[in-house]
């Protein structure tokens, strides 16, 4: 199974209570990063939420909004009896010190903005709490499955790429039967121009020691069995992003090996051409779960 790391998720829920939103929006990451934003009635949910996400989604950075629209009240005015006794006491002592005969006004005592707290209908966060998380729930797979289809893109891309390293790798193999003459025709060359007798057995021995010093056999099989493997992750592990990446360092580091060791144009053309795959490939993987 592969995923992509990309993704949007929206649902929404009524009950004769509220109106819910929950909206998610996921992107690249190394690891499991969650922010969630929900309004204060149902902040104690948080935890719930990240596990429920977490659970599903596995890695990613992911913002989850959660939006309630209450259809009733639900927070309510009360009297501060306290502060407003103090208030008046105060107004009291002004009216002696000034010798008024001047009453506060029910306006006035309105305009004292803190006598008046508000508290929460403490019940109404436990009533919704079962469809908040259902939401949540229908929203995060969702999300899950636009990150599914965006994975069997990326994984489609990535397979392309690696049937046409599987092609260089086959241009290279059969190049590579030719260095012994090439390093044969070197010497060959260098020798007549030095105006040196020509020694045959002596000329096959040099060619085969730079020969066998740029063998690449190993490195061809490496890299033919690193393909298989990069092919059948998807369909056996998941996660699989990690792993992924690490295989295509390794055909990176084979083919670099290959062309660190190739005295031919074809080779090093084929060697170029390859590893430029390797770097596309390798920033598909990066938003692979």
């Amino acid at each position: 199974m592969i995923k992509s790391m990309t993704g949007y998720g929206r649902f929404t829920a009524t009950c004769e209570l509220c109106d819910i939103k929950v909206e998610m929006k996921s992107v690249n990451s190394k690891y499991m990063d969650i922010s969630v934003k929900t309004p204060k009635v149902i902040s104690y949910l948080e935890i719930d939420i990240r596990n429920m996400v977490k659970d599903v989604l596995k890695r990613c950075k992911l913002d989850v909004f959660v939006e309630i629209k209450a259809k009733k009240p639900i927070t309510y005015p009360k009297l501060n009896t306290e502060l407003l006794n103090t208030y008046l006491s105060m107004a009291q002592e002004m009216k002696k010190a000034i010798n008024s005969e001047h009453s506060v006004s029910i306006d006035t005592l309105f305009q004292l903005r803190d006598i008046i707290d508000f508290e929460n209908d403490e019940t109404f966060g436990e009533q919704i709490k079962s469809l908040v998380m259902q939401t949540v729930k229908e929203c995060v797979l969702s999300l899950d499955k636009m990150r599914e289809k965006e994975g069997h893109k990326l994984i489609n891309d990535i397979f392309k790429r690696l049937e046409l390293l599987s092609l260089y790798r086959d241009e290279i193999s059969n190049n590579a039967k030719e260095v012994f003459n090439k390093w044969v025709e070197k010497f060959k060359k260098r020798i007549i121009e030095l105006g040196i007798e020509v020694d045959e057995e002596r000329l096959i021995q040099e060619a085969s020691i730079y020969a066998e010093k740029a063998d690449i056999t190993e490195e061809l099989i490496r890299i033919k069995s690193h393909i298989s493997q990069m092919k059948e992750i998807p369909k056996t592990e998941f996660p699989c992003g990690k792993k992924m990446d690490f295989m295509a360092q390794e055909l990176h580091r084979e083919f670099n090996t290959i062309g660190s060791k190739s005295v031919t144009v074809e080779i090093l053309n084929s060697v170029v051409n390859a590893k430029s795959e390797i770097d596309k490939i390798r920033e598909q993987i990066q938003n692979i779960v």
